[in-house]
């Protein structure tokens, strides 16, 4: 068995963690920068009812991979690993639908307070909840393959299309539905990447 260097395993991790932290950084910086403007397009009360809306989604983007991402970092080689990713994706859908579900019941009980949301909006939330989970799966994807510097990317890209498209909804005055496409959007465009390329691998091993 291969030795591992202490001092060059210190290395990875540490400019792992810089890449990281770094990726991290730029993108709340972003977020924080744009607060000003935010606060001007959207109301206290757009705010709230995004808020709540979000928070539903994250809830429900727990189970929409059926945490088959989890294992994608430890699949015993790379078409496995792909095919897991795309399992990811093919349940996409069908757990949005089964997410709109549960929101709506959460909506019309008012469980945890969560009726103050309009009941139209449990569809935007079943599929926002799914794209939550595609982001995760791409980004245990990148952590198999060590790409600290992608996921860098991915969080400062996801960071500036989530700024254009919460300004661009503020503008359009679509209230609180424009901050959720924000944050749909820039997961989508902070994962595509990442998506794209395992896809590939699906296609067979790369000939260098």
């Amino acid at each position: 068995m291969k030795e591992t260097n202490p001092s060059h395993f210190g290395l990875r991790m540490s400019n792992a963690l810089r890449q990281l932290v770094s990726g991290s950084v730029i993108s709340q910086g972003i977020a924080i920068l744009s607060i000003p403007l935010i606060t001007r397009l959207y109301t206290p009360a757009e705010v709230g009812v995004f808020a709540a809306a979000w928070s539903l989604a994250t809830i429900l983007s727990v189970t929409s991979n059926l945490r088959y991402e989890i294992v994608i970092p430890s699949a015993e080689d790379e078409r496995a690993a792909a095919v897991l990713l795309l399992l990811c994706g093919l349940l996409a859908l069908p757990m949005s639908v089964v997410g709109t579900a549960i929101a709506a019941a959460a909506i019309q009980l008012d469980v945890l307070g969560f009726g103050a949301l309009p009941l139209w909006s449990a569809t935007l939330i079943g599929v926002a909840g799914a794209v939550i989970g595609l982001g995760s799966a791409a980004r245990f994807w990148m952590i198999r393959h060590a790409q600290y510097a992608a996921i860098s990317a991915m969080m400062v890209r996801q960071g500036v299309v989530r700024l254009v498209l919460t300004i661009g909804g503020g503008l359009a005055t679509l209230g609180w539905v424009g901050l959720l496409a924000g944050e749909v959007g820039g997961r989508v465009a902070g994962s595509w990447i990442p998506w794209r390329t395992s896809m590939r691998s699906l296609k067979g091993p790369s000939r260098e």
